[in-house]
Parts: C-alpha cells; sequence; structure tokens
C-alpha cells in the first residue's frame, strides 16, 4: 500500500514536476502502480524508529505520514513513471564526483553520502536528501 493515493500525489506533483502534463496522461492504474513501487523502494532502505514491518512511516515516534515522505514518494514515483533520472545522480553511480573539460579528469569518491542513497537505485535527487535523514547511521549488533 502506498503512503499516498493518486489524487494526493497528483496535487503535489502539479507544483512540485516540472512535467506533470506529460505525467498527467498516465492512467489512475498506472500512476497507482508507481507509487506503490515508490513506497517499496523507500521500505527497503534502512529506516530508524520504523513504523511497523509492512511499512517504515509513520515513525513510532509520529502520528501520521509526513508531507516530505509524500512528497519524495510522489516525485519518485513520476521519475519512474517517466522513465526519468535526475541528471546529477548518473556520475554517482558509478563513483564520479567532479569532471573537468579542461583537464579531462574526473575524480573518484568512496563514502560519499550521495553516493552511497544513488545506489539504492532511486531516480530522483530530491527523493533521495528527503529520506537521507532518517536512515539509520549505525547498525546494532547484539
Amino acid at each position: 500500500m502506498s503512503y499516498l493515493t493518486v489524487e494526493e500525489a497528483e496535487k503535489i506533483l502539479e507544483f512540485e514536476l516540472k512535467e506533470y502534463l506529460e505525467y498527467s496522461k498516465f492512467s489512475p492504474e498506472k500512476k497507482q502502480y508507481f507509487l506503490d513501487k515508490a513506497t517499496a523502494k523507500i521500505n527497503g532502505l534502512d529506516i530508524a524508529y520504523r513504523g511497523s514491518a509492512e511499512n517504515s512511516f509513520p515513525l513510532i515516534y509520529q502520528k501520521e505520514i509526513g508531507a516530505d515522505i509524500k512528497i519524495a514518494c510522489a516525485l519518485e514515483s513520476a521519475y519512474m513513471a517517466l522513465n526519468k533520472e535526475s541528471d546529477i545522480l548518473l556520475p554517482y553511480r558509478s563513483g564520479i564526483i567532479a569532471e573537468s573539460d579542461k583537464t579531462a579528469s574526473v575524480t573518484y569518491n568512496s563514502g560519499n553520502k550521495l553516493e552511497e542513497l544513488a545506489k539504492y537505485g532511486f531516480n530522483n535527487l530530491e527523493s533521495i536528501k528527503t529520506l537521507e535523514r532518517y536512515i539509520r547511521k549505525s547498525v546494532s549488533i547484539s
């Protein structure tokens, strides 16, 4: 089950997505499919203080799902539906953090948080940055 309905996602995306006109042409079933898929991606992250076994949000100390999570889910679902990816994420998938056309060089960095998050397979940079603060920073071994 998704963190938001198709109607809620459309209201968010009308203001947040440049390609809204193209997105609005998709059927409600296709939109729901990608909302469910985006929710599954979010639930696959190692979120601290998970709300339940099924869904990560709302967290155990929250009464409802926050607007930031709904926006992240809506944007990620739209980017998947449009088969689009934030341009800045493409180099991070290979570990490149800087490029120079003048010297024809690239800089690699391991341990970069954005690089780490890009490996989760998210298509939208804003979604990744929103979710970053909820991801567990350390692992508890008992």
